[in-house]
């Protein structure tokens, strides 16, 4: 018998065949995935860092894009948006902390100086310039006759002029003068514009959209007043343009104006839909000629350019959860048909947390995976605490979720005409998806933008803001609100360790199992919270009691995209790396702990 020898170079080769033969028959979801750590070994933070955090030629103090400067300004010279969309696949998220120079937040005085840098990049990308106050810009005139303020402004320059008569309705036992009273607006819409009972103690008032612009394409009030072009890339949109009015106002009632009645820490904003997205833009820009701004923003509702990270989409579940849809290292997902969607497991939520008005709409979602659930990788935590499955992907109508890219051509006023500069690399996967609207586009996400959701809420801290959001109402991606929500805790974190633990109730979250409404126990909700900061109280758990599990291994990858976390503390990636290997209590009230809690 004649013995064949085979040489190692062979059977490398052989073992390299079978491998890729096993490979391309083995099905998609079962094939083996590169974790976050062999990523990290590929492109360490650093590296990372270098390439898409920190902007080129960044000055040694912050970015800075004032009014008046025109083209003569830091990203106009150095960062425009070909420079970021020329980087290709920014798949982490972007790092509140870190500034343009590559410089890290230590401290709260630095954090205040990063907020004024991200304040400018998301001007200068997003929102376009807040045109200027200042009293050698505009004059700005007020008379009270009654309830209504009239408030007459003079663009000093040109002479250009406009109104604003702002209506209110003052609480039973506001005494002129006083300014003691909040004042709580709705803006774009009627409902919280009366006042009503929960809020006998609370001044109303309906914001009027015509005092800043047309959400079709940012003409209107503001622009004619400043005498911008509605398509320059600089001229505000709406929604800025709205928070430039609200800065009108808050300077009026510093003043004295709408009788002397509020407080001007003590004025707040509601918006629900499309006017949640603006009431995040008000509550993050809107700020007096004394640097007052609002004390609380009520976001109902608001999905996409409102709070939801347009890169946090592991509820899609692309290749049933075992494949990181957007990876570091990589172009990511790029079809619809590869979204295999998500089931969560929701149980009643019972005992302090609980709204009893509520019923049966309070709901949260539980540690309900099972080594069943697809995306469960060896050595998963399973917990199965029960509950009701809700698969809320793929329903009928709108089965996906709205992104920046579909948002930004819904109704062009939203965000500034720059911002449509920004590619979108994803095209194709159709994360909006309507079954019954076959001729829709098929967005994906901007993940050339240096920025995402949360550099906004995070210019409102640390003010009061609740974020609020139906599970049923997938279109708005309720997971990436929370996300946003958590990260900008680490921010409430850092002044309650700064100053006292009252910051963290300050950042406030409660979900509902409704689909895409407002309902009064919501009312009730709201002004609990508010009267209960207001007042120096600690509100009900509830407002910060998470709406989803944040250990569940299917959002792995995103959580992993999280490197970064407040002074002195490890990175949100691995503090939920750390709760994933092990039994721990549930994360509660308190946050994120780097040290979590054994079971």
């Amino acid at each position: 018998m004649k013995i064949t020898t085979i040489s190692k170079k062979q059977l490398y080769i052989t073992f390299a065949i079978v491998v890729a033969l096993i490979m391309f028959n083995c099905p998609e979801e079962l094939k083996l995935q590169p974790d976050w750590e062999s990523e990290e070994l590929i492109m360490d933070s650093a590296e990372y860092n270098a390439k898409y955090r920190i902007f080129p030629n960044a000055p040694n103090g912050i970015l800075t894009y004032p009014w008046g400067s025109d083209t003569d300004n830091y990203f106009d010279k150095n960062a425009t948006v070909s420079y970021w969309n020329g980087k290709r696949h920014n798949h982490r998220y972007p790092d509140p902390f870190m500034f343009a120079n590559g410089r890290t937040v230590q401290t709260i005085e630095d954090w205040e100086e990063r907020r004024k840098e991200i304040s400018a990049i998301i001007q200068y990308y997003m929102h376009g310039r807040m045109p200027s106050i200042a009293d050698d810009v505009l004059e700005i005139t007020w008379s009270d006759a009654g309830n209504t303020c009239t408030i007459n402004l003079t663009h000093i320059d040109s002479g250009r002029t406009a109104k604003f008569e702002v209506k209110h309705n003052p609480p039973a036992g506001a005494s002129a003068g006083l300014k003691d009273k909040v004042l709580h607006f709705s803006v774009g819409m009627t409902g919280w514009g009366e006042p009503t009972a929960p809020r006998n103690n609370w001044g109303t008032a309906l914001f009027n959209t015509a005092w800043g612009g047309s959400e079709s394409d940012r003409s209107g009030t503001c622009a004619t007043l400043y005498g911008l072009s509605p398509s320059a890339s600089d001229t505000p949109s709406v929604n800025m343009e709205y928070a430039w009015a609200m800065s009108v106002i808050l300077t009026v009632i510093e003043e004295g104006g709408l009788n002397g009645y509020y407080d001007p820490e003590k004025v707040g904003i509601y918006g629900f839909s499309r006017w949640g997205k603006a009431a995040m833009i008000i509550g993050a820009f809107a700020e007096s000629r004394e640097g007052k701004q609002l004390g609380h923003t009520i976001i109902g509702s608001a999905g996409s350019g409102g709070p939801a990270l347009d890169r946090f989409i592991a509820q899609a579940g692309y290749m049933n959860h075992t494949r990181d849809p957007l990876p570091v290292n990589g172009e990511g997902a790029k079809s619809f048909g590869d979204l295999k969607g998500i089931t969560w497991y929701q149980a009643r939520v019972t005992g302090s947390g609980a709204t009893s008005a509520a019923g049966s709409d309070d709901l949260t979602v539980v540690r309900g995976w099972t080594m069943r659930t697809p995306g469960m990788y060896d050595g998963s935590v399973f917990y199965n605490e029960g509950g009701s499955q809700f698969r809320p992907w793929q329903s009928a109508g709108f089965g996906g979720i709205q992104n920046l890219s579909q948002a930004r051509n819904e109704m062009s006023g939203w965000f500034s005409a720059r911002f449509k500069s920004f590619t979108d690399l994803h095209n194709g996967l159709d994360l909006d998806h309507d079954k019954n609207q076959t001729g829709r586009g098929k967005e994906g996400v901007i993940c050339t933008m240096p920025f995402d959701a949360h550099f906004i809420t995070a210019l409102i801290a640390p003010r009061i803001v609740l974020y609020e959001e139906g599970y049923d109402t997938v279109r708005n991606n309720p997971e990436a609100q929370w996300a946003n929500w958590l990260i900008c805790d680490e921010i409430y974190q850092m002044y309650a360790e700064r100053y006292n633990n009252s910051y963290i109730w300050r950042n406030a979250i409660k979900f509902y199992h409704i689909p895409h409404s407002h309902y009064s126990y919501q009312d009730q909700d709201e002004y609990d919270l508010v009267t209960a900061i207001y007042s120096g109280s600690q509100p009900n758990v509830k407002f910060r009691t998470p709406p989803f599990p944040v250990d569940d291994p299917r959002y792995r990858w995103d959580f992993n995209r999280m490197d970064f976390g407040r002074p002195g503390q490890p990175t949100i990636a691995d503090r939920v790396k750390a709760m994933r290997e092990r039994k721990v209590k549930p994360m509660d009230w308190r946050g994120l702990l780097s040290s979590p809690e054994s079971l």
